[in-house]
């Protein structure tokens, strides 16, 4: 059976509109990936009424592993949730790198825990809504992809510098 593409319509989505410049200015389309998005959810969401938490873990999971190749390939890392001790009043974060997620706690400045993202331990009930975790990614990405410019720039100085200068022959 051959399916044909259906009408599009118009959804109204609010997205901060900072977010969406950087977005833009990573090539990221937003429609293109909210649609996409949907799509997979439709296909992959059995319409549960209750929601465990193995199955919100699972789908932390799954998206926690797909950032994690894109912070991989940017080298860089993703803060993707907070953590509070009362009884000490200690705070922290949890950050996401290419393979595991780690708890640093700002006044120790040192990791005190770290998870695989396939260890069923992770702690999700202290990770952001997605809303923030995506937020934080395109900024983070925007922020780097700014900072790759610079350097990128400053070591192109340098490299006339050099050839100019006729050190480097």
């Amino acid at each position: 059976m051959i399916r044909m593409e259906s009408e599009k319509k118009k959804l109204t989505l609010s997205i901060n509109s900072e977010v969406i410049e950087k977005a833009k200015g990573l090539g990221i389309n937003l429609s293109e990936v909210t649609e996409n998005a949907l799509k997979l959810y439709s296909l992959g969401h059995d319409n549960d009424k209750i929601v465990t938490t193995d199955k919100l873990r699972e789908a932390y999971t799954d998206v926690l592993k797909n950032i994690s190749k894109i912070l991989k390939k940017w080298n860089t890392y993703l803060i993707i949730g907070s953590y509070y001790n009362p009884f000490n009043d200690i705070e922290g974060s949890y950050y996401l790198n290419s393979d595991s997620v780690y708890l640093w706690h700002e006044e120790s400045e040192k990791s005190e825990q770290t998870w695989q993202l396939d260890d069923i331990n992770i702690p999700i009930d202290s990770f952001y809504e997605p809303d923030k975790i995506i937020t934080n990614l395109i900024n983070k990405l925007y922020d780097k992809a700014n900072k790759n410019k610079e350097i990128l720039d400053k070591l192109q100085i340098l490299k006339n510098i050099l050839e100019l200068s006729g050190l480097s022959k």
